[in-house]
């Protein structure tokens, strides 16, 4: 489905903060500048995007795919870039995944323009809200994007974990009675049916997906690689053939509050009947 007055992506990426040089600027308030030299160890490493889709193998998976492989290489590239150094010169190392909801959904979208695709963040939609006098209230919805010939709407949760993730913790994140969950939020999404027409006659598809961002910390003692092994693979299998997913994790991670580390983030991505 194609909208002509879109900004053309190219000039979007010209203009995007995601897609300027990030090789010397300066944090708010007087903070340390963040230069561009390459972590020290490339080997500490560790991401994985896969894909799922347990009733078909469509084009669309592909394009999920390649929005995915470029979040993984945007938040490596700014976690690269992201080295601080203090007035003493001790290293700050920064990580946006730190910065909560609205910085990891704004990740996305930049991976979804570069791959593309077309992207409205924190929009003005209808929702049915349960229990209240006007259900079709107006609210907001956290990410439009629309690539190849579909059309998704999301709702994203940030979650904290600690440094222990249980299965039965990820699907407290989506719903499972958790009024704030991600599904929960996304199944409150209306459309129009003069929307709904203006899809199916321009052959165009519409999917709904509930994000969730895992977000760990963990003392600098336990973060090692068989600590990464554990969580990633927690991760794996909860994911296994029933949404997409992707993580970016790295031992050399930034500390933040408490003397925790703040390793890295995974992306699920749960396709929502409604």
């Amino acid at each position: 489905m194609t909208r002509t007055s879109v900004i053309p992506c190219a000039q979007v990426a010209a203009t995007t903060p995601l897609m300027l040089p990030l090789t010397h600027y300066a944090l708010p308030a007087g903070g340390p500048t963040r230069s561009c030299r390459p972590w020290p160890r490339k080997s500490s490493l560790i991401s994985r995007i896969q894909v799922r889709n347990v009733k078909n193998s469509s084009s669309k998976d592909k394009d999920i795919k390649r929005i995915l492989e470029k979040w993984v290489e945007i938040n490596e590239r700014i976690s690269n870039e992201w080295q601080i150094k203090n007035s003493e010169g001790v290293e700050e190392n920064d990580c946006p995944w730190w910065y909560g909801e609205r910085a990891c959904v704004s990740i996305l979208a930049g991976a979804i323009w570069q791959e593309d695709g077309y992207v409205l963040e924190e929009y003005i939609m209808k929702k049915d809200c349960e229990g209240e006098d006007n259900p079709g209230r107006h609210g907001r919805c956290d990410l439009f994007f629309e690539i190849g010939n579909c059309d998704y709407r999301c709702e994203a949760k940030v979650y904290w974990t600690g440094d222990t993730l249980e299965a039965k913790k990820i699907d407290n994140y989506f719903d499972n009675g958790n009024k704030f969950g991600a599904e929960v939020d996304v199944k409150k999404i209306k459309i129009s049916e003069s929307y709904a027409d203006l899809l199916r006659s321009n052959d165009a598809t519409l999917k709904y997906f509930a994000v969730v961002f895992l977000v760990p910390s963990v003392s600098n003692e336990r973060l090692d690689k068989n600590w990464i092994k554990t969580y990633k693979n927690t991760i794996e299998e909860y994911s296994k053939d029933t949404m997409h997913y992707a993580y970016y994790f790295r031992s050399d991670a930034p500390i933040g509050n408490n003397n925790k580390r703040f390793p890295g983030i995974a992306i699920l991505l749960k396709e929502v009947a409604m």
